[in-house]
């Protein structure tokens, strides 16, 4: 296993990892983390479908603990993650303006 943490960086809606490539290179540069950019398709795939290829996304790494920031929907997606797998990795998550307590633009965009 490695021993330098790992932090996984998840984007938002509508966004791509490489968005998420300034705090990535930050990570590593200035705190020494392995830091991993994760996409997902935020449009077309169902937070479940998302959170279970975020779980064998890391599983696939050589990793004994994974950190998590997430950004937006990246933050809800990382919960979610540990929500629907009961044998995640130990870290931490931090969360980037996720709408943890709901969202008025999706309420609205869902009931277009």
């Amino acid at each position: 296993m490695n021993n330098i943490d790992t932090v996984i960086c998840l984007h938002g809606f509508w966004s791509h990892g490489t968005g998420m490539y300034l705090i990535k290179r930050r990570l590593e540069r200035e705190f020494g983390y392995r830091a991993l950019l994760f996409s997902y398709p935020s449009v077309r795939g169902s937070l479940d479908e998302n959170a279970a290829a975020l779980s064998r996304f890391i599983r696939q790494q050589d990793i004994d603990r994974v950190h998590i920031v997430g950004h937006s929907l990246g933050g809800v997606l990382a919960l979610r993650m540990l929500a629907n797998e009961a044998d995640a990795l130990p870290g931490r998550i931090v969360c980037l303006g996720s709408p943890l307590a709901g969202s008025r633009a999706a309420d609205f965009l869902h009931a277009q």
